[in-house]
């Protein structure tokens, strides 16, 4: 119906961000940093792609909650981003999530 399509279309949404987030990531594994303050700024950039992904993917579960591989991106996600205020929480809730649906729990 409605909801799966829609929620398809967030999640190809969320998807975009995560593959360019990941390329950056990438990049940034090939590099010589001089300095961590360089690292880090490079680092935050590529955390800010990721964050962009997050609500689409969120939005994307909200219209097909039983959807596992956009429970897993939002875990992954916010794993990677679990220095930022809210995201080890998130984490929690997701990894949690993800287990009941896997039948792990």
């Amino acid at each position: 119906g409605y909801s799966s399509a829609a929620s398809d279309v967030y999640k190809r949404q969320g998807l975009f961000y995560t593959v360019k987030a990941d390329a950056m990531n990438t990049e940034m594994g090939q590099k010589n940093y001089r300095s961590q303050s360089e690292y880090d700024a490079d680092l935050k950039e590529v955390n800010v792609v990721y964050m962009a992904a997050l609500p689409y993917f969120e939005k994307a579960h909200q219209l097909k909650p039983d959807d596992v591989d956009t429970v897993d991106y939002i875990k992954s996600i916010s794993f990677r981003l679990r220095d930022e205020p809210g995201m080890m929480d998130k984490y929690n809730e997701y990894n949690e999530l993800l287990k009941k649906m896997k039948g792990l729990e």
